[in-house]
């Protein structure tokens, strides 16, 4: 009976040698690579005969090559990581919240980072944007701030203290605070988010941003608050269409180097036959995207600019509500914010500036590493600073 177990035993062994070697030849199983953060180490160059006798360290560069490119090594990975998620409720990429709700840990860093900017810091970037509102209202356009929070902010019952650590008051709180004290106005989406969450998830729970329908919510906020300034009696907004979309899987969810991706069913809410024209105008140093429609009872210009989700703006018919000068920037689409505002000036009322809640942190006090604040704008604030 030994005997018998002992060959099975060095029969497995040289099978499961033949299949990683066979797999590598062949490729018979279909496995994803794993996405890492770094190369892999490249193969040692030079014959190995050779190298063995010329290259004292060749046997330790051959053995971190070989480490990260054994055959299976891939499957080996995710097999290990689907029994630490599904097992263990673990991942060293993601926080595994409840019911299926994913953050990644770098977004988790990011808003403990926020909430932990000093008062100073705040400050600085709210300086910023004060210079910002008072060039606009000499064009007589007035500027609005949207600031849009994160899943772990608006669903903390799916993310346990545990696992996800906050301070109170949050960066966010703060920093509105220190908008409304500036009279630098913004749409609070806090209250609109925690209002609206029970009725359908508004954030999607593999990725980090919003659905449509949180898409729709804040659209409905920003398109309120310019309608009470303008004092303009807003149109209603066409009736969302709901679509059961099946087996979603969100970014967070495709960076566990698992063997079976994490899904989720959500309710996508659309608007079809939208009443506008989109054209892309491409200037010299910014491409920019304007609304056409032939309706009256709109809403004044608006010139939006934000990251490229602000464009699904167009999916729950924002752009419907405002007239044929409306605008929209992406963030990647131009370099210096002097120039569109004094190129576009001239047709919009309203300039609406979007970031997320850990964007503050990127986008409003990193000033120096920002791409589209003119020199102009970080002097201002650096100046203040030192007063």
């Amino acid at each position: 009976m030994n005997g018998l177990l002992k060959s099975f035993l060095v029969a497995f062994f040289f099978l499961w040698c033949a299949l990683g070697y066979l797999q590598n030849a062949f490729h018979f199983i279909r496995i994803d690579p794993v996405t890492e953060t770094r190369d892999r180490i490249a193969k040692p160059a030079g014959e190995m005969i050779t190298s063995i006798f010329t290259d004292p360290l060749y046997y330790q560069k051959y053995e971190y090559y070989f480490k990260d490119s054994f055959p299976l090594r891939d499957l080996f990975i995710r097999f290990k990581s689907q029994v630490d998620y599904s097992l263990l409720n673990y991942t060293k990429e993601i926080i595994v919240g409840e019911n299926g709700w994913l953050c990644d840990k770098k977004l988790m860093l990011q808003l403990q980072e926020t909430d932990n900017l000093s008062d100073a810091q705040l400050d600085t970037a709210v300086t910023m944007l004060k210079a910002l509102r008072d060039d606009l209202a000499a064009h007589s356009i007035t500027f609005l701030v949207v600031i849009i929070p994160l899943k772990p902010s608006i669903y903390p019952e799916y993310f346990p203290e545990r696992k996800v650590s906050r301070r109170n008051p949050t960066g966010l709180d703060r920093f509105q605070n220190m908008m409304r004290s500036s009279g630098v106005y913004y749409v609070d989406l806090l209250p609109v988010f925690m209002a609206n969450k029970h009725e359908s998830p508004i954030f999607f729970k593999t990725d980090m941003h919003i659905n449509n329908l949180g898409t729709h919510f804040m659209a409905e906020a920003v398109a309120d608050w310019i309608a009470r300034d303008s004092s303009v009696a807003r149109s209603q907004s066409e009736p969302l269409k709901t679509q059961e979309v099946q087996e979603f899987s969100g970014e967070e969810s495709k960076s566990l180097p698992i063997l079976f991706p994490v899904k989720e069913r959500h309710a996508a809410k659309y608007v079809s036959n939208s009443i506008f024209i989109r054209k892309d105008e491409h200037h010299d140093d910014y491409i920019i995207s304007k609304f056409e429609t032939q309706r009256t009872d709109l809403l004044p210009g608006v010139l939006m600019f934000g990251n490229s989700f602000m464009l699904r703006y167009e999916t729950v018919g924002f752009y419907n509500l405002f007239n044929y000068s409306s605008r929209l920037l992406d963030y990647s689409s131009f370099r210096n914010i002097d120039s569109v505002i004094s190129k576009e000036s001239s047709t919009a009322k309203y300039v609406v500036l979007q970031v997320y809640e850990t964007q503050i942190l990127f986008h409003l006090t990193s000033l120096l590493k920002n791409w589209y604040w003119s020199e102009r704008y970080i002097g201002v604030a650096q100046s203040l600073k030192k007063e």
